[in-house]
């Protein structure tokens, strides 16, 4: 990924509050159940807010694909993807994305340009990771890169037992740690 590292990491900084909170389709059963509506927030980081819509970039940020506000928090909606009661196994995938601008330039570009979108949930085996697709410009180039489902930090589950949910699954205020992708 080209993304230059303040960019990256600022970035992925975004997903250190998260909370999710999804309704299993099916009554509560041993086999894998669909997941169907519920939501991820997060919230930003407030400097790099301060950064992006600041006196230094003079920039800001827009939402895309259904994405909503609720507080100081960007709101993803519409889940899908599968849970099961028994191995505690999880994945949601959601819709909408942010569209962060910054430094414009004379020509009406601007230096700063990531848009992060689609964000995916995946627990397994007690660990977990938030994954996202990424646009970019690099900084120097301008050349944009797009990248599918990169993986952005790492979900603190520690005492978090997922198995056994008969109900909707919500996970509030998990601690996120910057994966290698994520802040490199």
């Amino acid at each position: 990924m080209l993304l230059s590292r303040p960019c990256r990491a600022l970035a992925v900084t975004l997903f250190a509050a998260l909370l999710a909170a999804l309704v299993p389709a099916a009554a509560a059963h041993a086999e894998s159940r669909p997941v169907q509506g519920g939501r991820l927030d997060w919230g930003i980081k407030s400097s790099f807010q301060s950064y992006v819509t600041g006196p230094v970039a003079h920039g800001g940020w827009s939402l895309t694909g259904g994405a909503a506000t609720v507080g100081s928090q960007y709101r993803f909606h519409s889940a899908r993807g599968s849970y099961d009661p028994v191995t505690g196994a999880f994945e949601a995938a959601f819709s909408g994305g942010v569209h962060f601008t910054g430094h414009r330039k004379a020509d009406g570009t601007n230096e700063l340009d990531l848009t992060i979108s689609r964000p995916r949930i995946r627990i397994q085996g007690g660990a977990g990771t938030l994954y996202a697709d990424m646009a970019s410009k690099a900084k120097g180039s301008g050349r944009t890169t797009v990248s599918s489902q990169v993986p952005l930090a790492t979900l603190g589950l520690g005492g978090v037992d997922m198995r056994g949910g008969a109900g909707p699954v919500s996970l509030a205020n998990v601690p996120a740690t910057l994966t290698a992708q994520g802040a490199g």
